[in-house]
């Protein structure tokens, strides 16, 4: 009995260790942005004209089995963009609307209406504990840190100026009049906690410095 029940642990153990390796594999494989390569600026364009439902309540923390249950349900059917944070390794395709299958592959938008560079541009992600895989770290954001959206025309290079503690069903840093109160164009980053923590999420905000033509890729400053 000692013996099988040792043997079973072990083989419990090797599963978990399988699962936590493989899920990080996995999603650094779902989050390659070598495929935007071939996507035209009316490429997404067109994913950005898509119908699409948002989903809140995706935004929360993601486990090792959802995400392998649902990772074959991830399509870039509806990438817009892309974000690149250079100070916290981040590089993740910008999906249209909210859902689980777009927050496993990057970053989503949060409202049908948004557009980059123009009033407020909320975006979601997963923050997990895995580096350099989806928002790992985005919580931690320092002021001052460069980010960097495009829709392959434009660069829209913005600043992080704040980091809000928010009750995850509060919904009021998405509107569109949030750019108001700073009298110029922002964008945040709506994520949780690492370590996670029930009912609450991270607001990165940040304010809008300067646009530039694509022209091939993102040129960081430095």
């Amino acid at each position: 009995m000692r013996k099988f029940l040792g043997i079973t642990l072990i083989v419990l153990g090797l599963l978990v260790l399988g699962l936590y390796f493989g899920f990080g594999f996995l999603m650094q494989k779902t989050t390659d942005t070598a495929f935007l390569e071939e996507l035209t600026p009316e490429d997404l364009q067109a994913n950005n004209e898509l119908e699409i439902i948002n989903n809140y309540e995706s935004v929360s923390n993601v486990s090792v089995i959802d995400a392998y249950i649902k990772l074959n349900e991830v399509s870039t059917e509806y990438v817009i963009g892309q974000i690149v944070i250079p100070d916290a390794n981040i590089n993740v395709p910008i999906s249209r609307g909210t859902n689980e299958s777009n927050l496993l592959l990057g970053a989503t938008t949060m409202r049908s209406d948004q557009k980059m560079g123009e009033g407020h541009y909320p975006l979601a992600g997963h923050n997990i504990s895995r580096k350099k895989v989806l928002f790992h770290g985005a919580d931690t954001l320092e002021d001052g840190t460069d980010i960097y959206i495009t829709d392959k025309v434009d660069v829209y290079h913005y600043k992080v100026i704040d980091r809000i503690q928010i009750k995850d069903t509060d919904f009021s840093w998405l509107d569109n009049s949030v750019a108001d109160k700073y009298g110029k164009p922002t964008m945040c980053i709506l994520t949780c906690t690492l370590p996670y923590r029930a009912g609450v999420r991270v607001i990165v905000l940040a304010t809008l410095e300067d646009v530039s033509p694509y022209e091939g890729g993102i040129k960081i400053v430095n």
